[in-house]
């Protein structure tokens, strides 16, 4: 009786032997960005992880051995757009049982503005549809996106009043590359150029046809303030803004999560948005 005993605890207490009810669902994210809005979603009902570590490079990441073995193990795959994850793309292409769910595409197959994250509208759309995709794969998941709908509520309520009190002279910018066009278009900002021409930051020096271009276009329109993007080479900016007599560029992060604890998509946008502003403001 006593070993029966020890026996049945041990078929308890066994790893691996636990209800397949009580596991946790495995979720992969390009970047840290949609890996918060997954960790908000989900709350302990499921394990998350970036692909790209906070503050990489999103367009030029590269998949490791370790991350080929996460993406086949886990039970979705959330992305932004094909276009921006090229690397992810070409591993679902060559992954024919897995399935990338890009938050960025309608089912239609027409695109979000890239970097759609930028705007709290756009994210209303996209963790609507990825709360619907995560309950999809688990008919017992049963989790909500109410949490994310507030906070979204809260970003664009705060943005919305501080950017509409700044006078249209000073809702002018130009960016390093064409990443804030979305939050340009929700809080009436006009970009009035950018340093580079593709989506990626760390492109190649721009033409001098084109930085004489943009540089007019600075002069003529005003612009105070230059944006680049945090932990890239701002020579170029400095020169430029040097030539055009206004002050230097200013750096912010609207690509990933910082490293801080605590940080999220809410605080992300709060945070850069507010120095945004005071930037425009005093300028």
């Amino acid at each position: 009786m006593y070993h029966k005993a020890l026996l049945l605890l041990a078929l308890i207490f066994a790893p691996g032997m636990a209800s397949a009810g009580t596991a946790k669902i495995e979720v992969v994210c390009s970047f840290s960005i949609l890996e918060d809005w997954c960790h908000k979603i989900l709350k302990d009902k499921g394990l998350t992880h970036s692909l790209v570590p906070l503050k990489g490079e999103l367009h030029e990441f590269q998949l490791s051995a370790q991350d080929v073995v996460r993406l086949k193990r886990s039970r979705v795959v959330v992305g932004f757009s094909p276009d921006s994850e090229t690397w992810l793309h070409d591993w679902a292409k060559s992954s024919p049982n897995h399935r990338v769910v890009w938050l960025g595409v309608n089912e239609d197959g027409t695109r979000l503005p890239a970097h759609g994250w930028t705007d709290p509208l756009l994210v209303v759309t996209m963790v609507t549809r990825l709360c619907a995709e995560l309950n999809k794969s688990d008919p017992d998941l049963h989790v909500s996106h109410e949490q994310m709908l507030k906070e979204a509520q809260s970003v664009d309520s705060e943005l919305k009043a501080l950017f509409s009190a700044l006078p249209a002279e000073r809702r002018k910018l130009v960016t390093q590359h064409p990443n804030l066009n979305p939050f340009a278009a929700r809080y009436g900002i006009k970009i009035v150029g950018t340093l580079l021409e593709s989506a990626s930051g760390e492109a190649a020096d721009t033409s001098a046809r084109h930085f004489s271009r943009l540089l007019k276009s600075i002069k003529a329109e005003g612009v105070r303030v230059i944006v680049t993007d945090e932990g890239h080479n701002q020579e170029m900016a400095r020169r430029i803004a040097s030539d055009a007599g206004i002050p230097p560029p200013i750096a912010l992060n609207f690509e990933s999560l910082p490293s801080a604890q605590g940080s999220s998509w809410k605080s992300m946008m709060l945070h850069q948005g507010r120095m945004l502003h005071e930037a425009m403001m005093l300028r």
